[in-house]
């Protein structure tokens, strides 16, 4: 399998007040992001492209749901995209005392081919 050469940036939305910091994803030594494999598809058709992925990480740091809210133009990539995503573990948006939320992120991914 190829590895995906997708560059991985977390960015973040405006949150509601009620969040004091928002979601980031845990990429502490010992967690590392890892990478998402390269759709078969996407190779074969020699696509690439940027897919903005939304967000709902849970209090616990976890991916609760996916939503696809810029498409790369291929379908294939977007669905790698939140397949990805969903393994990805976050520290937890919190509020102004300190406790974990949950709360909305965007995530872009960025689909470059591998130089042959």
């Amino acid at each position: 399998m190829i590895a995906a050469f997708a560059t991985l940036l977390a960015a973040m939305q405006a949150q509601p007040a009620s969040i004091a910091t928002p979601p980031e994803v845990d990429s502490r030594p010992g967690r590392p992001l890892g990478v998402s494999p390269y759709p078969a598809e996407a190779l074969r058709r020699r696509q690439e492209g940027t897919t903005v992925l939304s967000l709902h990480v849970s209090a616990k740091g976890r991916v609760t749901s996916c939503a696809v809210s810029q498409s790369s133009g291929a379908g294939s990539l977007d669905q790698a995209g939140c397949t990805f995503a969903r393994t990805l573990r976050y520290r937890p948006a919190r509020d102004a005392k300190g406790n974990a939320v949950p709360a909305e992120t965007s995530f872009p991914m960025h689909w470059r081919l591998p130089p042959r």
